[in-house]
């Protein structure tokens, strides 16, 4: 939870029922051009906060832009203790297969340091993203 994403966890265990209609009417009222909907009211747009408020996400802080041609590998070795092949690599890319290897529920400790477990939920919360597109 000291993470901040709690919220976005609960949404990929719970189930939805998407709305087609609502989804085409939206998409038929965006307008690429400007990024905004364009309503009855007027144009309209989501913002950062809007996110921020839905899935429960702090957006304090620096921001995480632009390329970077660090050492991948090392980053993610010291964030989440183990290193991976470059051929897990894609660019800057991980492979997603490499975290579902290392990192699933069988590979959990039976009694692990606090370390271990901040890189456990590091590596979880980098497969949140994946999950949300399998369901």
């Amino acid at each position: 939870m000291s993470a901040g994403f709690y919220g976005v966890s609960r949404i990929v265990a719970t189930t939805f029922k998407f709305e087609a209609s609502l989804i085409s009417a939206l998409v038929e009222r965006w307008r690429p051009e400007t990024h905004t909907f364009h309503m009855p009211q007027g144009q309209c747009t989501i913002t950062l906060q809007d996110v921020a408020i839905q899935l429960g996400l702090p957006c304090d802080g620096e921001p995480v832009i632009g390329h970077s041609d660090g050492d991948w590998r090392h980053l993610v070795g010291r964030l989440l203790g183990h290193t991976p092949h470059e051929k897990m690599f894609k660019g800057q890319w991980l492979k997603m297969t490499w975290l579902f290897e290392n990192f699933n529920a069988r590979r959990f400790l039976e009694n692990p340091t606090e370390e271990q477990v901040q890189q456990f939920a590091r590596a979880y919360i980098l497969r949140i993203d994946r999950r949300l597109v399998d369901t």
